[in-house]
């Protein structure tokens, strides 16, 4: 007679074995999820730092952040949505202070200058961004005239007749704001860029073209500094010839 051969309990054990390390690690996993879901972690602080002109309010409500939400659905949500920002807004850096604390840190776009178009003002930032259109100069910024503007976006370059003029308002209003005049000057006429004007409340300063644009603006500003009551037309077309100021009649 054959010897039988006992392998059913093994094999029970071993299976129920396997089970219960499954249902263990679900349950872990089931544990540790609703310790992340818990109120333990939810937002109860929130700082807003490096914003002037956008509030706090608008920067939280656009991130989607409320308060007491939970700070593994937030943390989660930033990374995969696309957030459709202010365009004043150039970045966002947002800090956890584990558990219940966020520190959002906001760069925002610096206005250089205003773009006269169809009666209104398309305010640009220093890369030529379109980052607000108003009827009001709010700021003590210089208005770009002589611009053929085909079309503009909040948040995107200012579309214009051609890149070097883009380019063109890029540098006028650089070097105005390099040379600390940018409030001083109220009007860049660039209705020939062979023929570049820039306007004072009592100069009209003739540059020329766009070569050394750079060295007649801090010429410019040299001159206001030294001669803040001067008044009438000042040349500037030829640096290396004569600088002069052409007294009104």
């Amino acid at each position: 007679m054959a010897k039988k051969i006992k392998l059913d309990a093994k094999y029970r054990y071993n299976q129920g074995s396997g089970r219960r390390k499954k249902m263990l690690i679900a349950l872990l996993i089931l544990l540790v999820l609703l310790f992340l879901n818990s109120f333990v972690f939810s937002i109860r602080e929130v700082v807003v730092t490096g914003n002037e002109v956008v509030s706090a309010e608008e920067i939280q409500e656009e991130l989607g952040l409320t308060e007491g939400m939970n700070m593994f659905h937030f943390l989660i949500g930033s990374v995969f949505q696309k957030m459709d920002l202010n365009p004043r807004i150039e970045t966002v850096d947002i800090y956890v202070h584990w558990p219940n604390s966020l520190e959002i840190q906001v760069k925002e776009r610096t206005v250089v200058g205003y773009v006269a178009y169809m009666g209104m003002y398309l305010c640009l930032d220093e890369t030529g961004y379109v980052v607000d259109s108003t009827h009001y100069l709010d700021e003590d910024m210089p208005v770009i005239t002589g611009v053929n503007v085909q079309s503009f976006t909040l948040g995107e370059p200012l579309n214009t007749e051609s890149v070097s003029l883009s380019q063109t308002i890029m540098d006028v209003c650089g070097a105005l704001q390099k040379y600390g005049i940018a409030s001083t000057v109220v009007r860049v006429d660039l209705t020939q860029t062979s023929d570049i004007r820039l306007y004072t409340e009592r100069l009209d300063v003739r540059c020329g073209g766009e070569e050394d644009l750079d060295s007649k603006v801090q010429a410019l500003a040299r001159i206001l500094e030294e001669t803040p009551d001067a008044e009438g037309i000042l040349h500037l077309e030829d640096l290396e010839g004569q600088i002069y100021l052409e007294k009104p009649i």
